[in-house]
């Protein structure tokens, strides 16, 4: 499951990423990493972007960086 399709107030782990690694660098150093603890909180009217949790910090991403966020439901 990609954190995209993750249902609201659903709490999940990030297992992993899908292609390129260098642009996951900005969220990597956020705190969106494999193993931390991830929540969807609420999405924009338009659909995009998506709030979510990660440990104790909240962020906005794009669906087309969440689409490619691997997530298992804890």
């Amino acid at each position: 499951m990609t954190l995209d399709q993750l249902p609201q107030n659903t709490p999940a782990q990030i297992t992993g990423f899908t292609g390129d690694q260098q642009s996951f660098y900005p969220l990597l150093v956020m705190g969106v990493s494999p193993g931390a603890t991830v929540t969807h909180l609420n999405t924009a009217p338009l659909g995009d972007p998506i709030q979510v949790r990660v440990i104790n910090t909240y962020l906005s991403i794009r669906k087309q960086d969440a689409c490619q966020i691997q997530v298992d439901l804890l």
